[in-house]
């Protein structure tokens, strides 16, 4: 197409010159035809065109829109879901010794890619049915990740239980004379007939008449005796996975058969029933019914943590000691 050339008349020298137009001038007057181009498109959309296909586009851009949105935030729970696995796989479930979730199930246990031959008729059926193939694999991704935490709940309810069980902290607030300087475990001198050694099967813990006595674990009481020889007034607890605990020597028992108690609870008062030559409290631990040294199951608590410890089974509990002679609890 040739190029259309321009003309204008100049009256000074009363002929006609050509009209020469700078690059500036040239953009000036494209940029005026493109604008009036787009008001006259949007005019004539607006004026023209049915207020229903105006309206379907609208929605059509919306649904486009809330479909990339629902695929990002689709994209971040599968990233999440893959932190949680990977943190199951790394950490939890080797130390609860649990099995691990598979990789092959993981990616895809649950058969093939989804099939919606309504969803791809759609003008945006591919981009659907991409979504709807991420829920899927996300909800199954999830059910997995849900039925590890749940047996890592259950093992780990069942190791805190246990936990809790095992004796692990000294039957007392404080003790008169340093652990190792008490009567041990082990063989010793009669403390009556001085000529005779015998088997001492727990440590003797010295303290002042009327002290407060603790169980060491969670569990029951299943003996409460109020003798006058032996180990005198005495309480055993069995805290269950072959555990069992033994008090002599009390002044006051404060417990019953059958009682469930808490590690921290009181059970007791320190004495010197039975055959005992001063305050003390006679302490043994067995496991599977067999005598072991006490010592092991003696954590380095102080005073104040112990206490904590009490408090949290019985916010009101007394620390008081209990100078009366030695009663039964009915």
């Amino acid at each position: 197409m040739k190029k259309r050339v321009l003309y204008r008349y100049n009256r000074n020298t009363l002929s006609y010159e050509r009209i020469k137009k700078n690059w500036l001038q040239q953009i000036g007057q494209m940029t005026m035809i493109l604008t009036a181009t787009a008001f006259y498109g949007w005019g004539l959309w607006t004026l023209a065109a049915p207020e229903s296909l105006r309206n379907y586009v609208a929605e059509k851009q919306l649904i486009t829109a809330k479909i990339q949105e629902t695929n990002q935030k689709l994209d971040l729970m599968g990233a999440a879901l893959v932190d949680l696995k990977e943190r199951d796989q790394n950490l939890y479930s080797p130390t609860l010794d649990l099995n691990q979730i598979d990789d092959s199930e993981w990616e895809y246990g649950v058969g093939g890619s989804v099939k919606h031959p309504e969803l791809q008729q759609l003008q945006d059926g591919a981009a659907l049915v991409e979504m709807a193939e991420k829920l899927q694999k996300i909800r199954h991704q999830m059910s997995m990740v849900a039925a590890s935490q749940d047996k890592l709940l259950t093992k780990t309810s069942k190791a805190e239980k246990r936990m809790r069980a095992i004796p692990a902290i000294r039957p007392l607030l404080r003790l008169e004379r340093a652990l190792h300087l008490s009567s041990g475990f082990g063989m010793r001198r009669n403390p009556f007939n001085k000529s005779v050694w015998q088997m001492h099967p727990g440590i003797d813990l010295g303290a002042p008449m009327g002290a407060p006595i603790f169980a060491t674990g969670d569990g029951t009481v299943v003996r409460v005796e109020h003798k006058r020889s032996g180990y005198g007034f005495n309480v055993v607890i069995d805290h269950g996975y072959g555990y069992k605990t033994l008090y002599g020597h009390m002044c006051l028992i404060d417990a019953k058969v059958g009682q469930k108690v808490q590690r921290g609870e009181i059970i007791g008062y320190v004495g010197s029933t039975g055959y005992s030559t001063s305050p003390h409290v006679h302490y043994e631990v067995f496991i599977n019914n067999k005598r072991v040294d006490p010592e092991p199951y003696i954590a380095d608590m102080t005073t104040e943590q112990i206490k904590t410890i009490a408090k949290s089974v019985d916010p009101e509990v007394s620390f008081s000691y209990k100078r009366r002679r030695s009663r039964r609890r009915r």
